[in-house]
């Protein structure tokens, strides 16, 4: 009967410690969790400061880190879509401000003078003539 006692007694210290082990390790997991949470919020932050200063590349960066952190975070999908979309719209302005630009410049030179013909001399102009006196011989 000692055996059966010894054995019983094994298997609940067994048990108890395949307990203890996954509350430990779910403890872990959860403190996992929460540090990828809190890097993934730090990193997403940092990239709207940089959207917000103009320099998207730089807030590419920060939320590629933040998916690389945690690829399947819905906060971090979302910023790298805001990242590009704003990037994507900065380019399609500054395309519309450099055509509006040239626009203007080309209207500015057209009017204040006209181009002169390529390859033909250029016509002299006429010069006043002097009135002079012109004496009789």
């Amino acid at each position: 009967m000692t055996s059966d006692k010894t054995a019983i007694l094994g298997g609940v210290l067994i048990l108890a410690g395949g307990l203890a082990l996954a509350v430990y390790a779910n403890t872990n997991a959860e403190a996992l969790s929460q540090a990828k949470a809190k890097t993934v919020t730090k990193y997403i932050l940092l990239s709207e400061k940089e959207i917000a200063k103009g320099n998207h590349k730089q807030a590419e960066k920060f939320v590629i880190k933040a998916l690389e952190t945690d690829p399947k975070n819905k906060q971090a999908i979302a910023a790298f879509k805001k990242v590009e979309l704003a990037a994507y719209t900065s380019v399609v302005e500054n395309t519309k401000n450099n055509s509006a630009d040239s626009k203007k410049a080309n209207e500015s030179t057209s009017r204040s003078a006209t181009p002169e013909p390529v390859g033909q001399p250029k016509k002299p102009e006429p010069e006043e003539e002097a009135e002079e006196e012109m004496g009789c011989i």
